[in-house]
């Protein structure tokens, strides 16, 4: 159903559609506006994305959408930092579970993943980073911000496993950086490679593997012992959204 930007609502403050006039209705069609607008830079690209299919996909009127967000760079950016607040909520219900620092690392992890292959907002917002004509200082900011977020929330939790003795000798605090940025530079990665070349459900596999010859490097033998009689391994994949 069309969200009518000129019709009802009590105030009439001019410039302002009545669709948008209240909170939770403006909150609703910001929402709506970001998902369909991420849908449509992840299949054609920030220049192949029209903005009356935005629109349309959103329900909503020409005037809702220019009155959050004056034009498509603006409404690229903002979908790229939604990116970065999914993620921080992500991990802040993950931290939330009383894990052992190991554990919510991977769980961080797989949910890192999932929403990579089943978020809107993550798939668009992450394929808008690396579309060089959407290039400028503030797409360069806005991906220092992203990937250093998930840099430290990985330093957080080396960090805290290293003081409840859960890793091997030697990981220091320079090394614990180190790793870190090698971890999000290998899912970065592998999630590149799938996007390009159309294989999104081996991302999944490719970072359960990259767990498996990591985690034996760095662990200790008793948490290792546990993990590996676990059910890790065997854990629900994702569901993927079609393309």
């Amino acid at each position: 159903m069309r969200v009518d930007a000129d019709a009802g609502g009590d105030d009439t403050t001019p410039g302002v559609p009545a669709a948008e006039r209240t909170p939770d209705r403006a909150r609703v069609t910001r929402r709506a506006l970001l998902i369909a607008a991420a849908d449509q830079f992840y299949a054609a690209g920030y220049h192949g994305a029209s903005l009356s299919e935005i629109v349309a996909a959103a329900g909503v009127t020409k005037g809702a959408l220019y009155f959050h967000f004056p034009g498509k760079r603006v409404l690229a950016e903002a979908v790229i930092a939604e990116v970065k607040a999914t993620f921080i909520a992500g991990v802040a219900e993950v931290t939330g579970r009383g894990l052992d620092p190991l554990d919510t690392l991977l769980v961080e992890s797989d949910q890192a993943v999932a929403r990579l292959l089943g978020d809107p907002i993550v798939r668009g917002g992450t394929r808008l980073l690396h579309d060089p004509l959407l290039r400028s200082l503030q797409t360069a900011n806005l991906a220092g911000r992203q990937y250093g977020y998930a840099e430290s929330v990985i330093v957080t939790q080396l960090t805290a496993a290293a003081q409840a003795g859960l890793l091997r000798p030697g990981l220091d605090a320079t090394r614990r950086t180190q790793l870190a940025q090698w971890i999000v530079a290998t899912i970065a990665g592998h999630h590149t490679i799938c996007d390009l070349t159309g294989a999104d459900a081996e991302l999944w596999d490719r970072v359960t593997a990259m767990w498996q010859a990591l985690l034996p490097m760095i662990a200790i033998d008793p948490w290792l012992d546990r993990w590996r009689r676990s059910d890790w391994c065997r854990r629900p994949r994702p569901l993927r959204t079609p393309t």
